[in-house]
């Protein structure tokens, strides 16, 4: 088939990036076995009239190689992609990010993805899911960032899609610049809602403005509060009460620096919870909220004066206290993972604490993030708790805690009825100046399990290990285990990784 008669038949195929039909597939197929034929005999050709250059030979081979090599992108499989799989790639692509003036980093929309090819720009355009999630960021020196029209543009090929908006109002006086408008009246497809606010003031204007949106929020699943204040809230809101499928509400943020807002929540609905308030708020949450499955609690004072009641959570898998005392009143029978903050409160120490509470759950713990600061008996004694135990973090050690450490290597090491099933072990700790490293590479060493191993100082900025930890290091890499020290910022994103909120 003369490609001059082809190319009239196809013509659309080469013009632009239409999906061949199948029998299309078969024809061009076949041409270009022809074509891969015809250039074999050129080259068989020109190899036998070297060391002469036949020019006219070389140029016809590199006419029929461009022509194959065209016809082979008309059926190359990414062409002949359905939308559907397009449209899942699309959505696994990283967002691209840009950095503004004050360095923050934030997602892009997939403005990128219309790059590519016509009928791919055309798939990026009308696949709402691509479109809507938003982060907005208001402050004077920023608004050329978020432009009304870009923001327009993107709600309409957001399509019906539920919305997912992030905003970040960090000055006062520049509400009104801000497009807000176009955003209330969609409230009925908010899906999650992430507000970050400067001050309790800023933060009752903004809710004040959201009060249009209460009973219109059918689909909202997600409310995250981020406001900076040092002081409990004086008034509380009923934004939320009819939020059907309101399941995760987040009102403070991963280190529990910011007081929660007081919020009415219908809490028996809720599934996942994060916040700061009293001892009795929070024990009078945990009670509405029996559903939850992952629960991350602090106080703005906790006084044990709860006398002896207790709540059953029995669904909880996930728990973060940033005082142990609260354990006392908590059973959770279903709990997987346990994050401890603290040393203890009055004349308990927290491995005392978190003891009676695994005893009076009868969990089976996989992974304890514990805070050092307990004498090595009252360790040894809860760890000997946890045969169902994989992974094992210990943060925050100090001078004080070394030799009590130590022990607790020590006991690990020759008592095998000590997290048995142990898989990971994670170490965190500052003043790199005492020594536990001895004893912990024994210990580990001997547990015919663990595997993984990660190793962070908190006062340690570089990627240098520290001269007294590289010998252990090396022997366990020669062991096979997998080890890694971790600097100051790597050692963070380690633990905000374990409890990503």
């Amino acid at each position: 088939m003369a490609r001059g008669a082809f190319d009239l038949v196809h013509e659309h195929l080469f013009k632009g990036d239409t999906r061949p039909l199948d029998f299309e597939v078969v024809s061009i197929k076949r041409l270009v076995s022809e074509l891969e034929a015809r250039i074999d005999t050129l080259e068989a050709q020109i190899h036998e009239r070297r060391p002469a250059l036949d020019l006219k030979l070389m140029a016809e081979r590199d006419k029929l190689f461009f022509q194959a090599r065209l016809y082979k992108a008309v059926i190359a499989p990414v062409r002949r992609l359905p939308p559907e799989l397009v449209c899942e790639i699309f959505s696994r692509v990283p967002r691209k990010t840009r950095t503004l003036l004050d360095e923050t980093i934030i997602p892009e929309p997939p403005w990128r993805l219309g790059h590519i090819c016509r009928s791919w720009r055309q798939i990026a355009l009308t696949y709402p899911s691509l479109w809507n999630s938003f982060t907005l960021i208001q402050a004077p020196y920023l608004s050329h960032y978020f432009p009304r029209a870009m923001i327009e543009t993107q709600l309409i090929h957001a399509g019906h899609a539920p919305l997912h908006i992030n905003f970040d109002w960090r000055e006062e006086d520049t509400q009104s610049s801000f497009p807000w408008d176009l955003f209330l009246p969609l409230c009925h497809r908010w899906a999650s809602l992430r507000i970050q606010l400067p001050d309790i003031q800023s933060a009752e204007v903004f809710l004040k403005s959201l009060q249009v949106t209460k009973g219109n929020l059918p689909q909202l699943e997600k409310i995250e509060f981020l406001i900076d204040c040092d002081e409990p809230w004086p008034l509380q809101w009923d934004l939320f009460t009819t939020a059907p499928r309101l399941r995760d509400v987040l009102i403070t943020n991963l280190g529990f620096e910011r007081y929660s807002p007081q919020f009415s929540i219908p809490w028996a609905q809720i599934t996942r919870y994060s916040g700061v308030f009293s001892a009795v708020q929070q024990f009078d949450i945990l009670c509405s909220a029996t559903n939850l499955v992952e629960c991350s609690i602090s106080f703005d004072a906790f006084h044990s004066n709860l006398g002896d009641v207790v709540v059953e959570l029995p669904l909880l898998r996930k728990l973060r206290v940033e005082v142990s005392g609260i354990l006392a009143h908590i059973v959770a029978p279903a709990l997987e993972n346990l994050l401890v903050c603290d040393a203890g409160v009055e004349d308990s120490t927290a491995a005392d604490a978190v003891a009676n509470f695994i005893r009076r759950s009868s969990c089976r713990l996989r992974m304890l993030v514990f805070t050092a600061h307990s004498p090595a008996e009252a360790v040894v004694s809860l760890l000997t708790l946890f045969a169902s135990l994989e992974h094992l973090v210990v943060d925050g050690i100090c001078e004080e805690d070394v030799a009590s450490l130590c022990a607790v290597f020590t006991a690990m090491q020759s008592n095998s009825n000590v997290c048995p099933n142990l898989r990971s072990i994670a170490l965190g700790w500052y003043d790199d100046q005492h020594d536990w490293g001895t004893a912990f590479f024994r210990m580990v060493q001997s547990r015919p399990r663990l595997h993984h191993v990660r190793l962070f100082c908190a006062d340690l900025d570089g990627d240098l290990v520290p001269e007294r930890l590289k010998e252990g290091i090396q022997n366990l890499e020669d062991d096979g285990f997998d080890v890694k020290f971790l600097n100051a910022q790597d050692g963070e994103d380690f633990l905000e990784q374990l409890w990503p909120q």
